[in-house]
């Protein structure tokens, strides 16, 4: 039975929406296929989808009419953040600004610090039983967090409270399409967890015009002192939160889809390459 057929016999808006999840985890390709031919725009409870090229184009290119739902669970976390305005004057000043800061240059550093983390792992793993590792602990959240500290500026106060901080907001923020409540109280707790944190960060810091260093919040702070961002301290504090909000899990989420794809297509060479061996010895054994 294919997707739609399942779809349609279903009348519960919840169920709906769980089933579009599921089909979402299980097999994209194939959804998305279906509904391309079928249904290239699915009605689900909590949102729209829309599967083909030029009607994903058109509405992206319409920001300002398919605007982003972003600021009830962003203003009351990390405070009012560019990424929740489109086509405001907040958004372009503070994009513009940061695209400044996040330099191209920056990533040979950026490398060699995936890079440590990454052959960490892997060497903790071949000394481990039968070298198995998470990666996801290990490598794929991990990485984007030494980024943020190191690359970034953002020390924070550990490595714990700074992955709780980035699952708890990015939970909400992009993921809670029902609204949960018990999602949106911990992202708004984390937030101005993480805001207390950043504020006396950059405070101690002051005068920002002197601030020493090449990592983004210390660009960031200079700029500021400097009179040219245009932000003023709570800007500051916001765009330093979402510089870990914006860089874990959906890296994390990047690195652990793709080798979950590289893995499936070696489970698929293997799996072939044991066919077309067992294939030899049955002719050889009829040879005999």
């Amino acid at each position: 039975m294919s997707f739609l057929d399942t779809f349609d016999g279903i009348t519960d808006p919840a169920a709906r929406t769980a089933l579009f999840f599921n089909a979402l985890r299980v097999d994209w390709r194939s959804l998305f296929a279906e509904l391309r031919e079928t249904r290239p725009i699915l009605d689900l409870p909590v949102m729209a989808v829309v599967t083909r090229w030029a009607d994903v184009v058109d509405l992206l290119s319409r920001n300002e009419t398919f605007r982003v739902t972003y600021a009830p669970h962003m203003d009351p976390s990390v405070g009012p953040f560019m990424l929740a305005r489109d086509g405001a004057v907040q958004n372009w000043r503070d994009k513009a600004a940061m695209r400044t800061l996040l330099r191209w240059d920056d990533l040979p550093a950026i490398r060699a610090t995936a890079a440590e983390i990454a052959s960490a792992a892997l060497r903790a793993a071949t000394q481990g039983a039968g070298g198995v590792f998470d990666v996801v602990a290990t490598v794929s959240r991990l990485v984007p967090l030494k980024i943020v500290q190191r690359c970034f500026g953002f020390p924070g106060p550990d490595d714990a409270t700074m992955l709780a901080w980035s699952r708890a907001t990015q939970a909400d923020m992009f993921h809670n399409l029902s609204n949960a409540p018990a999602l949106l109280q911990a992202d708004i707790a984390a937030g101005q967890a993480m805001q207390a944190w950043v504020a006396n960060f950059v405070d101690a810091r002051q005068p920002w015009a002197n601030a020493a260093g090449e990592d983004t919040v210390s660009r960031l702070l200079r700029l500021t002192g400097l009179g040219l961002s245009g932000l003023g301290r709570q800007g500051v504090i916001s765009n330093v939160c979402g510089l870990l909000v914006g860089a874990i899990e959906t890296t994390s989420q990047a690195i652990a889809h793709r080798l979950a794809g590289e893995a499936a297509t070696r489970e698929a060479d293997l799996q072939a390459a044991r066919w077309k061996i067992a294939q030899l010895e049955r002719e050889r054994t009829e040879q005999r």
